[in-house]
């Protein structure tokens, strides 16, 4: 519970439409919980979350604290998240991610994510869709990878 109360107070510091605490609890609130978490020196950095929609894994919630982005704890979450998502056995992995968020959208293309603008929020902002389809046999980055989670 201690993670989610650090997890609540990132997201809800530097993201425009933040949720509450009980969002979090709900999506690590399952059977298997499809939630990372990043940690340096026993501090949680950033944190990674979906919830699964049938074969789907939908990506819905991802934060790197403002002073260690950039640092590759985002693409390191991402593609370990990609991975969990295959072992689980779902089919693809995809999310919403604000157009005005240009450092989230390198970050999905450059972890082989496809990018496709899909409509628009209430604030005007663009809305754009990224997915990955799933392998089901593993590769040794994937294994290597696996040995982290």
């Amino acid at each position: 519970m201690e993670d989610i109360d650090r997890i609540t107070e990132m997201h809800q510091s530097y993201i425009q439409s933040w949720h509450p605490r009980e969002y979090f609890e709900r999506l690590v609130d399952v059977e298997e919980p499809l939630v990372l978490v990043a940690e340096q020196a026993g501090k949680i950095v950033g944190y990674s979350a979906c919830r699964a929609e049938l074969e789907l894994a939908h990506l819905v919630s991802m934060g790197v604290c403002p002073l260690e982005r950039t640092k590759g704890i985002g693409s390191g979450m991402t593609l370990a998240m990609v991975v969990l998502a295959k072992e689980r056995g779902f089919s693809a992995i995809y999310g919403h991610v604000r157009g005005s968020n240009t450092a989230a959208r390198q970050l999905y293309r450059k972890t082989g994510f496809h990018m496709e603008w899909v409509d628009e929020y209430e604030d005007g902002d663009e809305k754009w869709e990224f997915w990955q389809r799933l392998e089901t046999n593993f590769n040794k980055m994937d294994k290597f990878l696996l040995s982290f989670v």
